[in-house]
């Protein structure tokens, strides 16, 4: 549904959010074990449950099921009602509202079964209308964008208790899965467990990608640039050995290299660049304070992706590796 005006209230849902590359990816996955999860128990399926759509074998398809879980704000909508053809003042009501819009859904997607690689681009697609566009000029954006964050019941459904972070959603929605393989056997679900698994693939993936730029930008913007911001972090490639992908990854040999041979620098500078170097290559993936974001750190990036390739050595194995 669109509105032509729209003022924010206030947010209602509490709920996590995933990387911005690999969001898309996760949307997927969900989706898939979702229905997955709605093979094996229908109506009383746990990931998803209550969502109401239009999906052939019941439940939702894809735009309804990121809409049912997306975490919503509360936002009052002003609509204009039209009575006997009349068009009356708009009149306030309150709306939940997320920043997927099913209705903007592209129409050469297969909406019961799409390809995972085209879903991965939720993130691109535009949203409802931001208000502020043209009137707030730090908004440059004109439409919102789906960011991954979920309203946590929504997704897990009862199994939603005691989940604190994004690792504990994974955990427990591989459980789920897990569960569903040995009640159907993994036959009859197979091509549903294909895309689910290759979704997870690429979260793992996109992850690992995320961290590693991520790693490079904080030696820069929390060491480099109070030391001396005339020097750069340094990258070199590496190849993801499943995906064959190629991407950039800190070169802390390098960095060393450069403060040993840069001239400018007194003994006492060089010694906190080297303690640095060595805190960052031990420590970045469980100390938050290392990264300038400490909500979106290496160690928030690490746990998330320990927990993805547990949930993948338990998908990948026997119906049976549940925790």
């Amino acid at each position: 549904m669109r509105f032509s005006h729209l003022l924010i209230l206030a947010a209602t849902s509490a709920g996590v959010f995933g990387s911005k590359t690999a969001g898309g990816w996760e949307a997927g996955m969900y989706y898939y074990e979702y229905r997955i999860d709605r093979e094996a128990n229908g109506d009383n399926a746990n990931i998803g449950k209550g969502c109401k759509g239009t999906h052939s074998r019941g439940g939702c398809n894809f735009p309804e099921f990121v809409d049912w879980y997306q975490q919503k704000s509360v936002r009052q909508v002003l609509i204009r009602v039209t009575s006997n053809g009349l068009v009356n003042p708009a009149t306030g009501k309150r709306e939940p509202t997320g920043k997927f819009d099913p209705a903007k859904f592209p129409s050469d997607i297969d909406k019961e079964n799409p390809d995972i690689r085209k879903t991965a681009e939720i993130m691109d697609w535009d949203g409802p209308e931001n208000p502020q566009y043209g009137k707030n000029p730090k908004v440059t954006e004109r439409y919102y964008k789906y960011e991954g964050k979920y309203d946590i019941k929504k997704l897990l459904g009862d199994k939603a208790t005691g989940i604190k972070t994004h690792g504990d959603m994974l955990n427990a929605m591989g459980d789920i899965t897990q569960s569903n393989r040995k009640k159907l056997g993994d036959d009859k679900i197979h091509s549903l467990l294909t895309k689910a698994t290759g979704a997870l693939d690429n979260v793992i993936l996109n992850r690992e990608k995320d961290n590693a730029a991520n790693l490079i930008r904080d030696f820069q913007i929390m060491v480099l640039d109070k030391i001396d911001k005339n020097m750069k972090s340094p990258s070199k490639k590496y190849t993801d050995p499943t995906s064959g992908e190629t991407y950039d990854v800190w070169d802390s040999d390098k960095m060393a290299q450069d403060v040993d041979n840069n001239q400018s620098l007194d003994a006492g500078k060089k010694q906190k660049l080297r303690d640095a170097i060595i805190e960052y290559s031990t420590n970045y993936n469980t100390k938050k304070e290392l990264s300038e974001k400490p909500n979106s750190s290496g160690a928030t990036h690490y746990r998330d992706i320990t927990a993805a390739q547990a949930k993948r050595s338990k998908l990948f194995g026997t119906p049976d590796a549940c925790s």
